[in-house]
């Protein structure tokens, strides 16, 4: 078995041309924590922007009842 992630370029020649499927894959740990690092800050994003819309939804209700009470005056 050949690993020659230390030499890859990135141009997949290696790839296209070699006759076993198993051996066409190739990793990079740095580049994998990158993606999942990526992915949790968008599943964060994603949290903070519901509450963000819960809490605008407040807001707009407490400002609809605020003039309210001031048309009322």
């Amino acid at each position: 078995m050949v690993f020659t992630n230390e030499k890859c370029v990135g141009c997949n020649k290696c790839i296209r041309s070699c006759p076993v499927l198993t051996a066409n894959v190739a990793e990079n740990d740095a580049l994998l924590d990158s993606i999942y690092s990526m992915n949790a800050r968008v599943v964060n994003i994603a949290a903070m922007t519901e509450e963000i819309s819960a809490q605008s939804d407040t807001i707009r209700d407490l400002s609809d009842g605020i003039q309210g009470e001031v048309n009322a005056i």
